[in-house]
């Protein structure tokens, strides 16, 4: 099963080749689930059966800095305007499947090791993420998911904006809900997510990440049905100060529309620590348009409703 398998996503990395320049130093990609905030999923997939696209942009400043010995040294890349495209299925009410393609428009910075301007732009690495719902918040003390996204080396090496082989990184997600019927504007959903990244060993300066702890837990307040404000804690801990990563994110989300189809989710972030990939500051927006599959919804209203009755038979007069 698909839940198996993301527990098994670790043995399938333990032959990943190093390297001593690439590495993928864009690390905004949005959440995949409506139930989590900027970057931290909840546990709840969406509402089934529902195809949906996404383009997010993100501006960040001073987002790769080397640190050696506790100080800092002139950001590799000092500024960098950066896309992503999304494509996601949800399948039934708990599977949903995205598919992420990241693109620096962007950036302003050298290569830490050959000193050579970095290329302004280009493709980032290709990620896929199965993401399961094992216990669903909606119905249950505390919600369980697990999800794990994996990376091809589609990204420019030479560019820092993408690792040299595919990465996967397992994890899983808990979802507290608190609803008071009588009082929506307290309802508030508590998030959190732990997995481990297992990627190619990259040793770049004083930087050696063969592997590192993903950490993520943030807080939700949802006082009406279109509206949320979001705020998180998003980190990782690997080999050594320039390893160690924690970012800071607020976001408002809103939904336009009364059916739903549409998304738009706004927000800044600020590093808590001054690790390679860590951004002084961030600034994103993320705009989505979701769209029911219309075969399976007709096929799931024809099992739901009763089969029409049959015409009345008009009464035949009786013979005089």
């Amino acid at each position: 099963s698909l839940s198996l398998s993301l527990l098994a996503t670790p043995a399938l990395a333990q032959d990943l080749p190093e390297s001593t320049l690439g590495l993928d130093t864009m690390r905004f990609r949005p959440a995949i689930t409506p139930s989590g905030g900027a970057m931290v999923d909840g546990a709840d997939p969406g509402p089934g059966w529902r195809f949906d696209a996404a383009l997010a942009m993100s501006f960040a400043r001073r987002e790769v800095v080397f640190t050696d010995g506790g100080a800092t040294s002139e950001p590799v890349i000092s500024s960098r305007l950066a896309g992503l495209l999304r494509a996601g299925m949800t399948l039934g009410g708990r599977v949903r499947i995205a598919l992420d393609l990241p693109v620096a428009l962007a950036q302003d910075g050298v290569h830490p090791v050959t000193g050579a301007p970095l290329a302004v732009g280009g493709v980032g690495d290709l990620s896929i993420t199965p993401h399961v719902m094992l216990l669903d918040p909606a119905a249950r003390w505390l919600g369980v998911a697990l999800s794990s996204p994996v990376t091809f080396p589609t990204g420019r090496v030479d560019a820092l904006l993408g690792e040299p082989g595919p990465t996967i990184n397992p994890r899983v997600i808990l979802e507290k809900r608190l609803r008071f019927p009588r009082v929506p504007l307290l309802n508030v959903s508590l998030t959190g997510q732990a997995g481990w990244h297992v990627r190619p060993r990259t040793t770049l300066l004083d930087l050696d990440s063969a592997g590192a702890l993903t950490l993520g837990a943030g807080v939700r307040w949802d006082p009406i049905d279109r509206l949320g404000l979001a705020a998180e804690v998003v980190g990782s801990v690997g080999r050594g100060a320039n390893a160690r990563h924690a970012e800071w994110l607020s976001s408002l989300r809103v939904v336009p529309d009364r059916k739903g189809r549409f998304v738009v989710s706004a927000g800044a972030g600020v590093g808590l620590t001054r690790a390679v990939g860590t951004p002084e500051a961030r600034l994103f927006v993320v705009v989505a348009a979701g769209l029911p599959l219309e075969r399976r919804a007709a096929l799931a209203r024809d099992e739901v409703l009763p089969a029409a009755a049959p015409p009345p038979v008009a009464a035949t007069p009786e013979p005089p």
